[in-house]
């Protein structure tokens, strides 16, 4: 299989398993979500990652659900690429109109304006990066001379 295949899928249960353990949390404490403050418990890809495919989609996931009145300058910035931003509960997606550049490293920006249902905003902008991976080569074709 695939190793960046793996380690997406693993990123992504390791983040469903994080959700479930919030969610848990609140059911056992009696904590509604204006409790619990708002801040991003989680993102894919992770900070730091290399290797990821260029035709993903970046995806944050807060600690409570966020209204649908998000800034409409996009919550999410990435070097301003065109794209489209979707929410979805307490999950804010950035679609990129193109594929990303292969072998560039990128910088995701979370606009501090981001409101909660509960009209909490982040405490203040959150960023991180990541590499993207190097472009495959078709098979049956050679690999390029050079380094």
């Amino acid at each position: 299989m695939d190793p960046r295949l793996v380690r997406i899928f693993l990123s992504t249960l390791l983040l469903l398993a994080s959700l479930c353990s919030c969610s848990n949390k609140e059911a056992n404490t009696g904590l509604g979500s204006q409790d619990v403050l708002l801040q991003v418990e989680s993102t894919i890809p992770e900070a730091e990652a290399t290797d990821v495919p260029v035709d993903i989609v970046i995806s944050v996931f807060m600690s409570i659900p966020l209204t649908l009145s998000l800034d409409p300058e996009n919550p999410i910035l990435i070097f301003d690429l065109p794209g489209s931003t979707s929410i979805q509960d307490n999950v804010i997606s950035f679609r990129p109109d193109q594929s990303l550049q292969p072998l560039t490293e990128y910088r995701v920006t979370i606009n501090p304006d981001v409101i909660s249902s509960g009209e909490q905003k982040l405490r203040e902008q959150f960023s991180w990066t990541f590499s993207t991976a190097q472009p495959d080569t078709l098979p049956g074709f050679p690999e390029p001379p050079g380094d």
